[in-house]
This record gives structure tokens, sequence and C-alpha cells, in this order.
């Protein structure tokens, strides 16, 4: 099964960091900006699980939205440094896809919006991921096939243990997101 294996750091320094990510011929991909929904039944029995049903609807610098459901499984390691499972496919209608979701009992929980960079590494398969949140700032995210890949980028780029991240972006938008009218916890700009 594909795994995500990522740790998130919080920024201090966005514009040091990207030099650094230039001085090692990293190459920015793309910006966007996410709108990350969650959703789980009445139960909660995906989160009681550790598990994670996410929609995500991503609008590039042209004004062209992307969408994709990911299934997260439970965590298999803890601490800042995370791997998990991680299925993910393309959805050609959001909308469509909510209402199967609702018809199977799943309705929105968490909804939170996210600024994103994402850069590239040469001849390396690594992701450097620069994220913006309303009310919480900026956070880096290296993604690789390996922990000790995701380490050695981290040295490279000069990202300290101590800024690790152990909250996942769901946990730090309930605690800093407010609830509409549904009961939906919302984090945006």
């Amino acid at each position: 099964m594909p795994q995500e294996i990522e740790q998130k750091f919080t920024l201090r320094d966005a514009d040091a960091l990207r030099s650094r990510l230039r001085a090692i011929a990293a190459r920015r991909e793309s910006l966007v900006l996410e709108q990350n929904t969650l959703f789980d039944d009445r139960a909660a029995s995906l989160r009681g699980r550790g598990c994670g049903l996410r929609l995500r609807s991503a609008t590039d610098e042209r004004n062209v939205a992307r969408h994709h459901l990911t299934f997260k499984g439970p965590l298999a390691s803890t601490g800042a440094l995370r791997s998990r499972e991680e299925l993910e496919t393309d959805v050609a209608d959001p909308a469509v896809l909510v209402a199967i979701l609702h018809r199977l009992g799943y309705s929105p929980r968490v909804r939170y919006e996210k600024r994103r960079e994402t850069w590239t590494l040469p001849a390396d398969s690594a992701l450097v991921l620069i994220d913006e949140l309303p009310r919480l700032g900026m956070f880096v995210e290296v993604e690789a096939p390996s922990a000790s890949d995701v380490k050695r980028v981290a040295g490279l780029l000069n990202l300290p243990d101590t800024d690790a991240e152990e909250r996942t972006y769901v946990a730090l938008a309930a605690e800093c997101g407010t609830a509409d009218a549904a009961g939906v916890i919302v984090l945006a700009f």
C-alpha cells in the first residue's frame, strides 16, 4: 500500500528557506490555495480508528481547480516523523462525491484552508511543501520515500528538530477554528 512518510516543522523564515531551496537547485512546481474538508460519520468512527477521509480542492495561479479524495490510515509511527497508509484518487465532480459521502453517512467535520508551495529537489523524489494556514502561520513539510530521506532533506534545509510539529493540520484547525452553523469546524482565510 502507498505510504506517506513526512515531517512537519514550524517555519520561522520562509524567505530564508526559499533561498536555501534555490541554493540546492530545488524547483518551485506550484502555488495553490487548498480547501481541505474532513468527513466522518456521526459516531466519528474514522477518527476513532485514527483514520481520515479528506476531499481536497486545490486552485492554482491560473484559477484551475483539481480535486482529490484521500483516505489516510492509522499512524504507523508516533512523534513528529509520521508514516501512514495514504490512498488518493482524482475527483471529477466534487459536488457528486459529497452527495455520495452524505448518502453513505459521512458529513463534513473539519474544513481548513491553506496556501501551499510545492518544491522538488533535483534527482530526488522528496517534496518540500511550504504551507501557510490562517491564524496558525507558516509550516514546512518534507515528504520522501523513507524516514532517512526525510531526515536527510530536513538536514539539507537546516530544519531543526526543535521546530518539529507533531500535530496534524486537522488537529491544529480543530484547536483554532470556529464552528459554523452546521457545526463544522472551519479555519479559513
